[in-house]
């Protein structure tokens, strides 16, 4: 898509614990700790090549043509989601995230926000994460049932 190198780097390492064991009530006699254990993960940061760095510099910031729409897996830096977007895509971006309130909510906020009139923007990429959609889902006809065999 674009043509300035960027990379992406392991800085640091930090626990995680599942965001979703905040869903399981427990006990006040029972620690989950006790069966539910945190995982390592590497923080990484993403920038842009040393010699693409200096160019910017020299010639000062150049437009972005692409916009990020997340939620928590965008806004949250330690996933380095937009960075390792901007590895893949060879191109620096612009976001928009919001945490703990879903992709509908972001678009909302890109929708409203004057990035929507800005001509620069040729791209929107809208982070929108599977078990959002699962949520949604109709308990009367899952995802999983063919068409088929219901009109």
């Amino acid at each position: 898509v674009g043509s300035t190198a960027f990379q992406s780097r392991v800085v640091s390492e930090k626990p995680l614990k599942s965001d979703l064991m905040n869903f399981i009530q427990f006990g006040a006699w029972l620690d989950p700790e006790l069966f539910a254990e945190s995982s390592v993960v590497p923080v990484y940061e993403t920038l842009a090549d040393d010699a693409e760095r200096s160019a910017d510099d020299l010639f000062g910031d150049q437009s972005q043509s692409i916009m990020l729409v997340g939620t928590s897996y965008t806004k949250i830096e330690d996933w380095n989601f937009a960075g390792f977007l901007r590895e893949a895509l060879q191109n620096d971006l612009l976001t928009i995230a919001v945490e703990g309130r879903g992709p509908l909510q972001a678009m909302q906020e890109f929708l409203d926000s004057p990035s929507l009139q800005d001509d620069d923007i040729q791209v929107v990429i809208w982070e929108y994460p599977v078990r959002t959609l699962l949520a949604q889902r109709s308990p009367t006809r899952p995802w999983q049932i063919s068409s088929a065999n219901h009109p």
